[in-house]
């Protein structure tokens, strides 16, 4: 007989459907998140246009003679402004996102279905054998799910780049409310303040209450020589006659009104940066916080396992310290942020995100290969449970990534499986100490144990010697990956 067994079929199966879980588990979720956030900014910005719809105010005639120009220019401001908000396009790119994703779900479902069709198939047929089509068919379903992996990876980029978009385009648009909202406001003075101007007792008490409305701690803190000079001037032109306080009013006026609209955009600018980089801030404590299950815990126990933050975790697995560089990184942009150094911590803090993403990129990585060593281990445990013999699983250096030892006994027969792991290519490695009891065939043995290990999903194909020589051969080695069990 040959070709290709049920059993390898099985074991291609089960790969894919590791990667199945693990895309479903990882991008998905984070997609769905991202999206989330993005339709909070989208209700958000619907909201600002319509109280942008609702403002309304215009000069009336006297305070359009009163201020000239001055009330002109502002009043086309404030009609530019709310146009501008009345015309924001609202964004559906996230829908299409999750449409995308959608698209994608069906396609593993159909995936999924093919996966248990295959399964059918192999179950159908006599003793496991001549199984080359549904192998074949395995494959390529295997790469399938892969597909599917990589275009949700790309669909969690597309849609966290899209959220940072959205972020900077509600921070804009919450500026020119607030923009909106003062020039009304000075509008609605202005109408006010003509009103009065025969009357230079409330010339004086409008500039007394235009100088005062402005936010000293603001206008101290942008501009301290400027406002302190444009106080003194202010009180000077109250302390004149009615006839110059008349004269000097609409000058006066404009002055203070220049300096509102100057320190306004001076703290919209200062407020839009400062949470553009306290939100940013804010999304690299949340890359940081990312944590991971150990592949031991995983295995045992799903979702429920021991979670392990992200750089403590490549520590422990892959030796690689970055918890320091990114605790460095962090600091200096609290620092810029606290000197208000704004765009400057922001370079810092794309920068740690940058860190903890690629950190998390390969942690996920690691964590996929490492899932896989620990259930070769535990199929391997369980064959030999099976089979009757005491077996002791552990970790090598107490890293799943360097594999894992089981010491397997029965009377005086030892079977030692001394390395147990899958290396870079995704071979599998088996180094063996078999100490066989009295009476036995070590032949014979691995021709038992290699089938159980075959039926349980672990593609092995020959049982060689250190020294090459093949204590079982399988015909299924014909087209075999490469997979062996080598003992000493």
């Amino acid at each position: 007989m040959s070709g290709k067994k049920s059993s390898e079929v099985a074991a291609v199966l089960e790969q894919g459907e590791s990667v199945r879980k693990f895309t479903d588990g990882i991008y998905t979720k984070e997609i769905q998140r991202c999206y989330s956030d993005y339709l909070e900014n989208l209700d958000a910005e619907k909201k600002i246009k319509t109280a942008a719809a609702g403002e309304e105010v215009s000069l009336e005639t006297e305070a359009q003679e009163m201020f000239g120009a001055e009330g002109t220019s502002l009043e086309q401001e404030f009609r530019e402004l709310k146009e501008k908000l009345r015309v924001q396009i609202i964004s559906n790119k996230g829908k299409i996102i999750i449409d995308g994703l959608t698209r994608l779900d069906s396609r593993r479902d159909a995936a999924d279905r093919e996966a248990e069709d295959i399964r059918q198939s192999i179950q159908n047929k006599k003793y496991g054998w001549y199984c080359d089509a549904e192998y074949q068919q395995a494959q390529e379903l295997l790469r399938t799910y892969g597909e599917l992996r990589d275009e949700r990876v790309k669909l969690e980029r597309q849609m966290k780049n899209l959220l940072t978009a959205e972020n900077q385009n509600l921070s804009k648009m919450r500026a020119d409310s607030a923009r909106l909202k003062n020039l009304a406001q000075q509008l609605k003075n202005m109408n006010a303040t003509a009103k009065k101007r025969k009357a230079a007792d409330s010339y004086r008490a409008e500039l007394r209450g235009e100088i005062d409305s402005i936010d000293a701690k603001s206008a101290d803190k942008f501009f301290a020589s400027e406002f302190a000079e444009l106080r003194e001037k202010i009180l000077a032109a109250i302390a004149l006659n009615d006839d110059g306080v008349l004269a000097a009013f609409q000058k006066n006026y404009a002055a203070i009104a220049n300096f509102k609209n100057k320190l306004a955009e001076r703290l919209a600018l200062w407020n839009k940066q400062k949470t553009d980089a306290e939100n940013l801030f804010g999304q690299m404590e949340q890359a940081a916080a990312e944590t991971l299950i150990g592949p031991v815990d995983y295995y045992n126990d799903g979702e429920n396992g021991k979670h392990v933050n992200l750089f403590e975790y490549l520590k422990i697995y892959a030796g690689k310290d970055l918890s320091g560089k990114f605790s460095k990184l962090r600091a200096e942009a609290a620092e810029l942020i606290r000197q208000e150094k704004f765009l400057d911590s922001m370079k810092i803090i794309q920068e740690a995100i940058e860190l903890a993403e690629n950190a998390r990129q390969e942690a996920l990585k690691l964590q996929e290969d490492m899932l896989k060593k620990t259930e070769l281990a535990a199929a391997i445990q369980n064959v030999m449970d099976d089979m009757r013999y005491d077996t002791d699983l552990q970790i090598i250096n107490d890293n799943p990534n360097d594999g894992f030892k089981i010491t397997c006994k029965v009377g005086d027969e030892i079977i030692d499986f001394q390395r147990v792991d899958i290396d870079g290519d995704g071979k599998i490695i088996i180094d063996i100490d078999h100490h066989e009891g009295k009476g036995g065939n070590c032949a014979n043995s691995w021709k038992d144990i290699s089938s159980r290990l075959r039926t349980a999903g672990v593609p092995v194909t020959d049982v060689r010697t250190a020294h090459g020589s093949v204590l079982h051969h399988s015909a299924a080695a014909q087209k075999s990956s490469g997979n062996q069990i080598r003992t000493h």
